[in-house]
């Protein structure tokens, strides 16, 4: 028998077909990530002390955010710190990302914790804690 022909009932094929279909199922699985940017929250604090001036801590903090964002968003980008100082109530943002997230689960990630830091309205200290990210 020949190491690249396969008898069956005295039929000959060829074992490539097979092959084939092995590895066009084997590049579906590997092209079809899934994604998690991990939103389990496993903690979350607001200080119990608040901004004096909320109009320049919330433009502060808008400003902030934002830059965060945009950081996030750059290729293979995990962590990222911002800071605003305009008026009264200064705002320093950092956020860090788990290595293995992907750059749109880690700017979904950032997202929720966005939302959820927002809870803690005029608070002028906050922090979450995500699987996948923290937002501080």
């Amino acid at each position: 028998m020949s190491s690249t022909l396969l008898e069956f009932r005295g039929w000959r094929r060829s074992p490539m077909p097979a092959v084939a279909l092995a590895a066009v199922v084997a590049a579906a699985m590997i092209n079809t990530a899934v994604a998690d940017p991990q939103t389990n929250l496993l903690n979350q604090g607001c200080s119990q002390y608040n901004a004096t001036n909320l109009s320049d801590f919330y433009t502060n903090l808008n400003d902030t955010l934002s830059d965060l964002q945009s950081q996030l968003s750059g290729v293979n980008t995990k962590f990222a710190t911002a800071q605003q100082a305009k008026g009264s109530d200064p705002v320093y943002v950092m956020a860090q990302c788990r290595d293995y997230l992907s750059t749109a689960d880690c700017v979904a990630c950032f997202d929720t914790a966005v939302t959820q830091i927002r809870n803690c309205t005029g608070a002028n200290g906050a922090r979450v804690i995500y699987d996948g990210c923290f937002l501080r």
